[in-house]
């Protein structure tokens, strides 16, 4: 999937996305969501998107970072982020943190087999959708229907 979608593109793409940063900052510093990710970013638009964040996050006493390898799960179609880059928000630093412990177990979940491997990427994916503030029941459908 192309992001953004067609109908966006008479927009500056760039402000677009920069908006959505700074959009998503808010939300996770007034406590809506722990962490919040960018758009996919390509490589000429991730250091100015970077650089943008981490002005925002200053102005809003949140953590930003930002991530080369986005974590891929069950909830989102990984060819949404495969290849791109990504801005992470967070609330502070143990967001970060829990975000990296997530990447680490679907690392491991790799050696795993059959039911085990599938059981632990059930579990990194509502770990994740947790991180991101999601309802049990938002995840549960993200599970059956993943987006994007």
């Amino acid at each position: 999937m192309a992001f953004p979608p067609d109908y966006l593109q008479p927009l500056d793409i760039r402000a677009f996305k920069l908006g959505m940063i700074y959009a998503f900052t808010e939300a996770v510093a007034s406590g809506c969501k722990p962490l919040a990710l960018s758009p996919p970013l390509d490589t000429d638009e991730y250091l100015e998107a970077l650089q943008g964040a981490l002005l925002i996050a200053e102005e809003y006493g949140t953590a930003v970072e930002g991530d080369d390898a986005p974590l891929e799960t069950l909830l989102f179609n990984p060819e949404f982020t495969h290849g791109k880059l990504i801005v992470l928000m967070a609330a502070d630093r143990s967001v970060l943190d829990s975000y990296h412990e997530l990447k680490a177990r679907k690392r491991a979940a790799a050696a795993l087999i059959d039911e085990q491997r599938q059981t632990e990427e059930m579990e990194i994916a509502r770990g994740f959708g947790r991180l991101l503030g999601y309802g049990e029941e938002a995840v549960e459908g993200l599970l059956r229907k993943p987006r994007f």
